[in-house]
């Protein structure tokens, strides 16, 4: 009878720690705001820009027509020039304020406000502040860089680099329940801009492009939204395009379930929207060696054609 005891706490012990393969999940529970329609802008085609390079804020776009229709509520340029945003699961749309140029209309303290535009009314009101270990400096003017949602849980994962210098990562990633408006976990001194989530290699996990280098890391998240340990690296996309030390901006997948990430310059320092060329790469999961891998030819690789 104590044998039998002793073999089962020897299982139980030595699964502590271990995360626990899912079954595969989509992540395609986003759905546009429902106000499009109302105001006419019925197109799939529709979408919604913060990069219009002679329009402040947020900007609906019907991109199927000649020229663009566009359409802003005056809300939406009331926080100055906007950058990362995303849907959830009701059409609600969130988005975080980023300088261009320079931060006469984006004061440096209110760079880590997150905002919601409201997917019936399309108004847009402050949603919350987000804290951080440390104040704004002359060397960044940035605060949220990156966001993606999470349909289990209804989850939004937004990163900041406020604080951050040359010298010193303190951005945060949050974890923020979106049905209690509360912030449930954190990643501290980390500095990431591109955020994505995928089931693909048999976990929940969020991906994450370091904006200090052209590193692509990922951490397991719990089905609360929680994170389970800390960012391991995946993969470097040093080298890859014109410049070779460009920064993933932006991580998602498409229907063959392939990573496309975005990469962009990024040095802290502002840039004019006009000098942001993106390049962008393809990585295939290899199941056998359960690791990512670019899809690119060599020539591809270095910025040729």
């Amino acid at each position: 009878m104590m044998n039998r005891i002793f073999l089962v706490l020897l299982v139980i012990l030595s699964s502590c720690g271990k995360d626990k393969k899912i079954p595969f999940e989509t992540n395609t529970c986003k759905r546009q705001p429902p106000f499009y329609e109302r105001l006419g802008f019925k197109n799939p085609k529709s979408g919604m820009s913060t990069s219009e390079r002679n329009t402040m804020g947020v900007v609906l776009i019907d991109f199927s027509t000649n020229p663009f229709r566009t359409y802003q509520d005056p809300t939406w340029s009331k926080a100055g020039w906007m950058g990362p945003l995303t849907w959830d699961a009701a059409g609600n749309t969130f988005v975080g304020p980023a300088p261009k140029i320079n931060v006469l209309d984006n004061p440096t303290k209110d760079q880590n406000i997150l905002y919601r535009i409201d997917g019936m009314t399309a108004q847009m009101e402050k949603f919350i502040d987000l804290p951080t270990n440390a104040l704004p400096n002359e060397q960044n003017p940035y605060g949220i860089l990156g966001m993606t949602y999470m349909c289990t849980g209804n989850i939004l994962f937004v990163s900041s680099v406020m604080g951050s210098d040359r010298e010193n990562e303190r951005g945060i990633i949050y974890s923020i329940d979106l049905t209690n408006k509360k912030i449930i976990d954190k990643l501290e001194n980390v500095d990431a801009m591109g955020l994505g989530v995928s089931y693909i290699s048999g976990y929940r996990k969020l991906y994450i492009g370091k904006n200090r280098n052209s590193d692509l890391y990922s951490v397991n998240i719990n089905e609360d939204g929680t994170f389970n340990g800390s960012p391991k690296f995946e993969i470097s996309l040093a080298g890859f395009g014109v410049r070779g030390d460009d920064k993933i901006k932006k991580v998602t997948f498409n229907n063959n379930h392939e990573m496309e990430l975005s990469l962009l310059e990024f040095n802290f320092n502002l840039i004019a929207p006009t000098e942001k060329q993106e390049a962008k790469a393809t990585l295939v999961y290899d199941y056998k060696e359960e690791k990512w891998l670019l899809k690119q030819t060599p020539a591809q690789y270095y910025g040729f054609k």
